[in-house]
Parts: structure tokens; sequence; C-alpha cells
């Protein structure tokens, strides 16, 4: 093979390792854009993740201390969600806060009594079905019980069955409920009496 034969052989390879070059060149580019892209997805799912769970937390706590000011009358109690990550996954903490003169003592939820509980877990019930796209359909068994309606300028229970039935008329839910509190019926629009026979059954 003659000195220009040679020449042209690896004027000919040079060519190809430089088109081989480029085209990898090419490809880094397209996978550095592509990464780049999928990083601003990702940042933008992020903002709307953050944005969704903001919106959730503030329709959350808005009813749940809607609640509180129409049944108890007392808008001393505010209710606080927090949603935090644990091991990579949101967690939610439920809080009471009470005021004491022009500042507020956080406590949690578990540490409140029965009927504030009870009010907040009515609240939570209805909160989440309107929050969902399930049936309107809402059954209460008893969901009432700890909720008192002895006190002398406000009967909590009676206060509870004007919010539940406010809120129900409102986002056109059905509510069922079981109760063995008499003057209750007067709430719905249809009852059914169930009495026990002579032998004890229903």
């Amino acid at each position: 093979m003659d000195v220009i034969e040679r020449f042209n052989n690896l004027w000919t390879m040079r060519h190809i390792l430089q088109n081989d070059l480029i085209k990898e060149t090419e490809i880094q580019k397209e996978l550095i854009e592509e990464i780049e892209l999928t990083e601003k997805v990702q940042e933008v799912l992020g903002l709307v993740r953050e944005q969704c769970v903001l919106l959730v937390q503030d329709k959350f706590e808005r009813i749940q201390n809607l609640a509180l000011q129409d049944i108890i009358n007392d808008r001393e109690y505010k209710f606080c969600l927090d949603i935090v990550p644990r091991r990579g996954k949101p967690n939610v903490d439920l809080f009471i806060d009470k005021r004491y003169g022009d500042s507020y003592l956080r406590a949690k939820l578990n540490n409140s009594g029965d009927g504030v509980k009870s009010v907040l877990r009515i609240a939570s019930t209805i909160c989440l079905n309107i929050m969902s796209n399930r049936r309107k359909v809402l059954f209460f068994d008893e969901e009432m019980t700890a909720i008192s309606k002895d006190h002398q300028e406000n009967n909590y229970l009676v206060n509870s069955m004007n919010w539940i039935k406010k809120i129900c008329n409102e986002f056109e839910i059905q509510l069922i409920f079981i109760t063995h509190e008499e003057f209750l019926k007067d709430f719905a629009d249809q009852t059914i009496v169930v009495k026990a026979l002579e032998n004890g059954s229903a």
C-alpha cells in the first residue's frame, strides 16, 4: 500500500470518527435537554402538589372551624391541620388551638374533650364527602352521643343538627342517621321508628 492510499484511508477514517463524534454529541445534547425537561416537569409537579395540599388543608380547616363556631359558639377554639412528610410520605397531625389572651396554646386533638372531638369527627366526615367524587350520601350511627344536650345556654346537640342540616342542604348531601334521641326526628325529612318487641327483638 503506497503512501497516498494510506493517507486516503486515514482521511476516510477521520471523517467516519468525526461523524460518529458529531452524532454522539447530538445524542448527549438531546439527553441533557430531556434531563432538564424532566427536572422542570418534576419542579412544576412539586409546586402543583404543594398548592393542592394547601388548598385541601385550607378547605378542611375552614369547615372544621365553622363547625366549632356554629355548634359550640366559641371562637376560643381553632382547629389546625399540619401535613408533614415522614419517610417520604405525607402525614397529617391534628391540633386544637385554645385562646389565652392574645395568643393561642396548641394541643393535640387527642387531648381535647369528647364533645369537641365528636364535632370535628362529624365535620371531617362531611368535608371528605364534599371533596371526594363519591355519591353524596352519609351514614351516621350514634355519631353525636358525646355531644352535650344539657348546656344551659347552648344545646350543642341541637346546634350540631342545625349545622349538619345546613351543610347537607348546601352541598346536596343525603344524610341517614341512627339515634336514640327522640327529639332529633324533628330535623329529619323522613323518619323510620324501630321499636323493640316483647321478646326483645326489633
